[in-house]
């Protein structure tokens, strides 16, 4: 069958996705990983013929817009008809996050050892029509979400729902270089310090 859809620019004003490369991901208990490649057009569609219907399986459309990947996973139902990737241009303006809230909680304490255990919880918003572009290539310039932790830290583990990305050390903590899409995103870190 057809798989159709269209690249679709989620931010105001935005750019029209042509001449962009989209990539169809099929993964089969059988045959395990099958890739077919397709280009938008000058409306920013795309298209890709004699596609193999997957009993049990899944489709992932990929795609690279503006230094950023975005994927999204779709159904057999979904595949039939026109399928959206919602993409943004990119902005590598650090003052489009805000912080709406951050929690941080003490939860054990190890008094033989002097070591307490720790959880923080931040929401982080990008009210922007505009995706978050880390800035990696300057190191001097620290563009990209970057988080503080106690002296002597150690453990630390890190959960969110940013995609893509790496936790790097920064020297007093920790940076996330995830983009940061349009909406609210929760991130949650854990680690153990002296006291």
């Amino acid at each position: 069958f057809q798989v159709e859809g269209r690249v679709v620019n989620g931010s105001p004003g935005g750019r029209l996705a042509v001449r962009q490369a989209v990539t169809l991901h099929l993964f089969t208990a059988e045959q395990g990983l099958e890739t077919l490649e397709a280009t938008t057009d000058s409306e920013a569609r795309f298209s890709f013929s004699q596609v193999p219907r997957l009993a049990a399986g899944r489709y992932l459309l990929s795609t690279r817009y503006d230094g950023i990947d975005y994927t999204v996973e779709i159904t057999q139902e979904e595949a039939e008809g026109t399928v959206e990737m919602e993409v943004f241009d990119a902005t590598e303006e650090l003052a489009a996050l805000t912080f709406d809230s951050h929690i941080w909680m003490l939860r054990d304490a190890d008094a033989e050892e002097g070591m307490l255990s720790a959880l923080e919880i931040a929401l982080v918003t990008n009210r922007e029509g505009e995706a978050f572009r880390p800035v990696l290539d300057q190191p001097g310039n620290m563009g990209f979400l970057r988080f503080s932790l106690p002296t002597g830290a150690i453990d630390l583990d890190v959960q969110s729902d940013l995609r893509g990305g790496e936790i790097i050390d920064v020297g007093t903590g920790f940076g996330l270089t995830a983009p940061v899409l349009p909406g609210s995103h929760q991130l949650a870190f854990s680690y153990v310090f002296p006291y």
